[in-house]
């Protein structure tokens, strides 16, 4: 079946963002929290480091988005087309009670 993501629980990344995130909020993280963070990681990179330097414009920061490339996050890969769509989609299989991706 198809999927706009899947969690691998036992990812090192994922192990210590849910640590820190348990530390710093006391809760554990939803599927929401970690979607909310792949997607400001992946919108951050966008942004240039501009020590020094004006902010970058709209137009820029878009035009950033579109360049990039694809991002693997720990739950959401991204990858942005001209058109603004996330092209990114996981295949996975159902098999003996586990869910497993497919490259």
């Amino acid at each position: 079946f198809i999927s706009d993501g899947y969690l691998n629980e036992e990812n090192w990344d994922y192990k210590k963002f849910k640590n820190d995130y348990r530390t710093q909020t006391k809760t554990t993280p939803t599927i929401y929290n970690i979607v909310g963070y792949d997607c400001c990681r992946y919108m951050l990179r966008a942004l240039p480091d501009t020590k020094g330097v004006p902010p970058v414009t709209r137009a820029e920061y878009l035009q950033n988005l579109r360049s990039q490339g694809p991002y693997n996050g720990l739950y959401r890969s991204i990858r942005i087309n001209e058109d603004q769509y996330n092209l990114q989609l996981r295949l996975l299989k159902y098999i003996f009670g586990q869910i497993i991706p497919l490259n």
